[in-house]
């Protein structure tokens, strides 16, 4: 008896755990302080889907632009990147054969991963990378349209 009972225990919480683990942050919506696993989906799904249907992310409230001639599956073919500064003048130039790019936990800021790039900096100087990481800010309210 003792065998058959301590079974069915284990046989519900076997059951009941992965129910409960889903409901996990359902019970309240986000605040402010405290971003949800959402909020960076919600934002790189935003900014895929502006890549799939236009070709480029332009949006006044971000320091950057980008192009890509097109996307494959995550990655950005021929992606260019343009960043502005805080007069919203573009200061440089990022040219890449391939990138990918990552909205980091939160929501705060997108991550792009270049490879093969060359940066033209507004005053002629220009730099290569055989890999390198951009990151960048994400207003609050960026992908709540």
């Amino acid at each position: 008896m003792r065998n058959r009972l301590s079974f069915f225990a284990i046989a519900s919480l076997a059951l009941l755990v992965p129910a409960i683990l889903s409901l996990r942050g359902r019970a309240a919506p986000p605040t402010a302080s405290a971003p949800s696993a959402d909020t960076k989906v919600d934002v790189e799904s935003y900014l895929y889907s502006q890549l799939r249907q236009h070709g480029q992310i332009k949006d006044p409230k971000l320091s950057i632009s980008i192009y890509v001639q097109k996307l494959q599956g995550r990655k950005l073919v021929k992606p260019i990147l343009k960043r502005k500064d805080a007069q919203g003048v573009i200061d440089w130039v990022a040219h890449a054969n391939a990138a990918e790019l990552t909205v980091l936990a939160g929501g705060s800021q997108i991550r792009v991963h270049m490879q093969q790039v060359v940066v033209n900096g507004e005053n002629g100087s220009q730099c290569s990378f055989a890999d390198k990481y951009f990151v960048f800010d994400v207003p609050t309210d960026f992908a709540r349209k």
